[in-house]
């Protein structure tokens, strides 16, 4: 599924987290059917699921950490400007 008008950031975390509900899906079905988790094929797919989910997990907390990051620096830089400005507006002031 590929989210249309979103930022990259959201898309990218929309993305992992409905390829993540896809692959979950079939497991809950497994889950119904313990037997077929008792073949090394069934471990197998246990294992690839595992990985495949820790995977998704990361990179969605990647995407957000990058995102998170940026709102900082956004927010420090427009303290600053909001900063140089009010110092900015008091110099004039007592010239005045």
């Amino acid at each position: 599924m590929i989210v249309r008008n979103t930022t990259p950031v959201s898309g990218r975390i929309q993305w992992a987290r409905h390829l993540a509900k896809r692959i979950e899906e079939p497991m809950e079905i497994f889950k119904q059917h313990p037997s077929v988790f008792d073949g090394a094929d069934g471990r197998r797919v246990v294992q690839m699921y595992n990985r495949v989910a820790q995977v998704l997990l990361e990179y969605e907390m990647v995407w957000h950490s990058a995102w998170l990051k940026t709102i900082d620096v956004t927010i420090n830089h427009s303290h600053n400007t909001v900063w140089e400005a009010c110092a900015s507006s008091a110099s004039m002031a007592r010239r005045l």
